[in-house]
This record gives structure tokens, C-alpha cells and sequence, in this order.
């Protein structure tokens, strides 16, 4: 849990707390959130049928357990996603410099890109760039 998360981690914060069943101020200490946003996420959370409340507990519904299950998939597939995209970029980088051309043309189109759904490819592009300029 750090700083500046996305409201898809918030929600899979609170929802990895009240997994076992847990108080209001429970939820907020271990997902890391103000009063405010503990409330804004329990009316979110509340109103996706993700935690019910018994007595003074939000318990996981199945929807809340199939989420959670559904968000950890998409971290691993995301991260791995990164991984090979990394490292496709480093071999682009290393065949590029075998022949003495600098990167000029992208090994993976925009649209192959978008389809991904990855920014960090933009990142690195933009890094680039950079360097190649700051080197002319």
C-alpha cells in the first residue's frame, strides 16, 4: 500500500482487509486511509455488493472475493506484461547498437500498445528520446 494509488487498489485495499471480517477502524489503519476516504470507499464498496455488513463488521461477499481474485490476476498478467515489454525494449537497444543505428523506428507499434493497455512504454519512449536529443 503506498502513496498515490489508483481507486482499483483502494478498493482492493479495503476489500484485502475486511477478507476476515473487520471494524471501520480496522479498515482504515491497514488500507492506509483518511477517515474521509475510508467512508467514500465503504459507500463504494458497500454499493458494488463487495463487503456487507454484520453488526459492526464489513465482511467479503463472494462479488468482493471474485474482485480481489480478479484484481490479483491482473497484477501478475500487468507485471508480467511490463517484464516482456522491458525486455524487448532492452533487446531492441542491444541489436540496435550491434549494428551502430540508433533507435529510430519503434520495435512494437502504438496500437499494439494501446491494445495493452501498458504507460510505461510510453515512459520509456519518452526517456529516450530525451537521451537522443541531449546526445545530438
Amino acid at each position: 500500500m503506498g502513496k498515490n494509488r489508483d481507486r482499483l487498489s483502494i478498493v482492493a485495499d479495503v476489500l484485502e482487509v475486511a477478507k476476515s471480517g473487520a471494524s471501520k477502524t480496522r479498515i482504515m489503519f491497514r488500507a492506509n486511509l483518511s477517515f474521509n476516504l475510508l467512508e467514500k470507499y465503504l459507500d463504494v464498496t458497500l454499493a458494488a455488493g463487495f463487503v456487507r455488513l454484520v453488526g459492526s463488521s464489513y465482511e467479503l461477499t463472494e462479488n468482493g472475493f471474485d474482485f480481489l481474485n480478479g484484481y490479483k490476476d491482473f497484477l501478475e498478467h500487468d507485471a508480467q506484461a511490463r517484464k516482456l515489454l522491458e525486455d524487448l525494449n532492452f533487446e531492441w537497444e542491444k541489436l540496435s547498437r550491434l549494428c551502430g543505428v540508433a533507435k529510430q523506428v519503434d520495435p512494437i507499434t502504438d496500437v499494439e500498445i494501446e491494445s495493452l493497455g501498458l504507460t510505461l512504454y510510453k515512459r520509456i519512449r519518452q526517456r529516450q528520446n530525451q537521451a537522443l536529443q541531449a546526445s545530438s
